[in-house]
């Protein structure tokens, strides 16, 4: 089937349901294409909620850095990265066209609730969102005394490498997880070797951010040139 695409190019159109893990599509985000590469289909495990019907994504480079919060803290729900992910007026979630920000699913995921010493909360109690950072259990790393498991492991992520994620100019570069460290200060992030750096002052502001999404299955792409574009009108 040919049609003609919001982008005023002709392809062939596809589901997203149909994807499979590791194939990646590319979603305009401050009137760029970007490219988001796909996680799973539904719920990971019944540690998270509200991804049935969903496919979930990760976007694929680093465009933006962000700091955790403007003071010490490991309470990621209400640290000013998660605010900002989420602010569709001037923040990350801003820079979608309306229409996909329209078609973004909100799930449950894992997180640890408040700060110092507070157990991961999963399922119902998880947090509720339209875009969050990942975590190192997400990301394949085992928990340690100060990062306990938070999710499950996605298994996409065996070795360092496939753990990098790479700027505009193709350096791979550090981002930001949602991950506290039990210190009750600092949290974890990813660096540019695709290590685990698990205690960071939350006020650094040089750490990128590769943003988790998800879209219903019956979101359509369109094939332009190689290239899957999520269709958004």
């Amino acid at each position: 089937m040919v049609v003609t695409n919001s982008y005023h190019d002709t392809g062939v159109v596809g589901f997203i349901g149909y994807l499979s893990a590791k194939d990646v599509i590319f979603i305009y985000n401050r009137s760029v294409l970007r490219p988001f590469l796909l996680l799973g289909h539904g719920n990971p495990s019944s540690d998270y909620t509200g991804y049935d019907g969903a496919v979930r994504f990760r976007q694929n480079i680093i465009f933006e850095n962000h700091r955790w919060h403007g003071s010490a803290t490991s309470d990621y729900e209400n640290t000013e990265i998660d605010s900002w992910l989420n602010d569709d007026e001037s923040g990350y979630l801003s820079g979608f066209p309306g229409e996909v920000r329209s078609l973004l699913v909100a799930g449950r995921m894992p997180f640890r609730p408040g700060n110092e010493g507070a157990a991961v909360a999963v399922g119902a109690s998880g947090l509720l969102r339209k875009v969050h950072l990942p975590t190192h259990t997400e990301l394949g790393f085992a928990a340690n005394a100060n990062l306990p498991t938070m999710g499950v492991d996605f298994g996409l992520f065996p070795t360092f490498a496939d753990r990098q994620i790479r700027n505009a100019a193709n350096i791979p570069f550090a981002y930001q997880l949602r991950v506290p460290n039990l210190n009750g200060t600092q949290h974890a992030h990813i660096g540019g070797a695709g290590s685990l750096v698990a205690a960071t002052v939350s006020t650094a502001a040089s750490v990128g951010v590769a943003p988790m999404i998800a879209l219903p299955e019956t979101a359509q792409y369109v094939e332009v040139n190689g290239q899957k574009i999520l269709r958004s009108g």
